[in-house]
């Protein structure tokens, strides 16, 4: 099935994930995987630090699950 409309692609908690400061400033990319932007956000952090620090913030404010891919 395509989208039908803008607001369908608009993935707004990607995007609330994505534009909070505290993780902005800890993270070099992210990248929204699944259905309509609000499956699975990927993010790029540029030491384990910042991953940790991120990962905690978000399983504390958002409630999200997190996991970690160390490579």
């Amino acid at each position: 099935m395509l989208p039908i409309s803008y607001k369908e692609l608009s993935a707004p908690k990607f995007h609330s994930l994505v534009c909070d400061h505290y993780i902005s400033e800890r993270i070099l990319g992210a990248k929204e995987i699944g259905s309509h932007g609000d499956g699975t956000a990927l993010f790029l952090a540029e030491n384990k630090l910042d991953c940790n620090d991120c990962m905690k913030y978000i399983q504390d404010t958002y409630g999200y699950q997190c996991a970690l891919l160390n490579i």
